[in-house]
């Protein structure tokens, strides 16, 4: 009985805390909205429209709601916290991921049409000598990972059978999960708990891993990481997942980012404009994302060329190997191409889900780009990040 009492009162208090919680949130965004405006049947209606198209979209209704219901959650020792669309489940290790049940997730995937896209850019890139690259990423939660306490499968999916589709049409291939076993570290110490993607240390290691596919000859302290002081924010970085149960059910992060110890000297253009110039932490890490210590922070991710862009390029004056590359990405390219760029003379990068130019091809080919390389997790195996031809 007292189980059932406790469980009662926290309800309530869920309940009403929840209702408190939006109230507030909606109150202050209408007040913001229509401040000013006199009171009429016109008005009141125009507000009711507004609270139903939001759907309790506003921000601290929706995110004090979710908080509360994590720190609730993690007083009855819950291990799963239902959220629309997925389920958020905290892993034996204190990883918390997205998860799905086994029966009604995976399945086979066809790659027939993403193959077709890439066969046909590499045709266009051979007739000019361009090379073309695909790559995955390293999958925060292999498939089947043993601290998955319940019968569940993480939500994203390994994409290695694209990669034997690649690979057996002649497109160079480089599968990072058949080479994690080479880096020196804990596997899950490259990820962020709270967060899908990897930290900093996944995405310097899958720099490493890209430089020696493509063979670049660079200066060795590129790619050694006692060449790069470590510098870390603790406990504070709430992520992506984080942000479904909030900091008292996950946990903060600490955030790290690796800075070169070497000189420095680069150039970055992001969508044509806001040039920045100088040294690595003036021009590829953008302060105003860096989180502080003990400060809860939800977009410090973004410190990595600040987000997701349509087009950026990083020109390297200390790189002397001549070689120019296209990176294809998605938001993993974020803690992985600034390090990757010490690698080359030109590091042009596009996001096909922000990207409105010409055709990738017709792009490689204006800026005399050596090797056009794809580096995509599961997420994005979706038309929009294939459409190279740019048709509508």
């Amino acid at each position: 009985m007292k189980k059932y009492t406790i469980t009662t009162i926290i309800t309530c208090a869920f309940l009403c805390f929840g209702t408190f919680a939006f109230l507030r949130g909606a109150y202050i965004n209408l007040k913001n909205e229509y401040s000013g405006q006199d009171v009429s049947f016109s008005t009141a209606y125009n507000m009711y429209e507004s609270i139903k198209q939001k759907d309790g979209e506003y921000l601290s209704g929706r995110t004090y709601v979710a908080y509360f219901n994590g720190a609730c959650q993690r007083l009855l020792d819950k291990k799963c916290v239902i959220d629309p669309g997925h389920t958020v489940t905290k892993l034996n290790n204190g990883y918390i991921a997205f998860t799905v049940d086994k029966d009604d997730y995976y399945y086979t995937r066809d790659y027939s049409e993403r193959l077709k896209s890439l066969e046909r850019l590499k045709g266009q890139l051979d007739e000019h000598g361009i090379g073309l690259t695909f790559s995955n990423v390293l999958e925060r939660n292999p498939l089947n990972d043993t601290r998955l306490p319940y019968d569940c499968l993480t939500f994203d999916q390994d994409i290695s059978g694209m990669l034997d589709l690649t690979e057996k049409a002649g497109i160079s291939t480089l599968n990072m999960m058949d080479n994690a076993k080479d880096i020196p570290m804990d596997y899950y110490s490259l990820f962020y708990r709270t967060d899908h993607h990897w930290n900093v240390y996944g995405g310097f290691y899958a720099s490493k891993m890209l430089i020696s596919h493509l063979g670049y000859e660079t200066y060795e302290a590129v790619t050694d990481i006692s060449s790069y002081d470590e510098r870390i924010a603790k406990n504070c970085f709430l992520g992506s997942i984080g942000r479904r149960v909030g900091p008292y059910y996950s946990g903060l992060d600490d955030f790290t980012v690796l800075y070169p110890k070497f000189e420095t000297d680069l150039t970055v253009v992001t969508n044509g404009e806001n040039e920045r110039y100088g040294s690595f932490d003036k021009t590829v890490i953008f302060d105003n994302y860096m989180p502080t210590d003990n400060t809860m922070n939800t977009v410090a991710y973004s410190a990595f060329l600040n987000g997701d862009n349509g087009i950026q390029t990083v020109k390297n004056s200390m790189c002397t190997n001549g070689k120019k590359v296209l990176l294809l990405r998605d938001s993993y390219g974020g803690a992985m191409a600034p390090y990757f760029s010490l690698a080359c003379e030109e590091l042009h990068i596009i996001d096909m889900r922000h990207y409105d130019g010409v055709a990738i091809a017709q792009y490689a080919v204006q800026e005399d780009i050596d090797d056009v390389v794809i580096m995509y997790s599961s997420g994005s195996l979706n038309k929009t990040c294939f459409n190279f031809d740019m048709e509508q």
